[in-house]
């Protein structure tokens, strides 16, 4: 199994289709013979510029329990780092809950969702 790792932000260009663009520590996904297997992405909080926030991680299905999240997860950690982020929070589906305290986060509270009325999700705070 070979997997690669790339940096990318994606943007929409009108109806035109997605177009990715390189841009340092934002975004990654994970790649199995050419086809993406997963992504992540992390945005730095622009008030506290060493918060960081997971806005996405995504495994296929397929590919579940094939050590993708946790390699994304752990090259995210060391981009947080590098790009001087102290702590990376984690806004979990309630069911992805225990993938992340296997990754070493706590749970520090909750929030409401926004797609989904009456519904609460962890939030959960790695220190790197």
């Amino acid at each position: 199994m070979q997997q690669h790792f790339t940096t990318i932000t994606i943007h929409k260009r009108g109806d035109k289709g997605w177009c990715i663009y390189a841009k340092p520590q934002c975004r990654m996904f994970v790649e199995e013979n050419r086809q993406i297997q997963g992504f992540i992405a992390l945005e730095q909080e622009l008030s506290q510029r060493d918060r960081g926030l997971v806005t996405y991680l995504f495994i296929h299905p397929n590919a579940i329990g094939r050590g993708y999240g946790q390699a994304l997860w752990n090259r995210m950690v060391d981009a947080a780092r590098d790009s001087g982020i102290r702590a990376v929070l984690v806004h979990s589906d309630p069911h992805a809950e225990p993938f992340y305290v296997r990754m070493g986060a706590r749970r520090i509270g909750e929030v409401a969702s926004t797609v989904f009325p009456d519904r609460h999700l962890p939030v959960l705070e790695t220190i790197v």
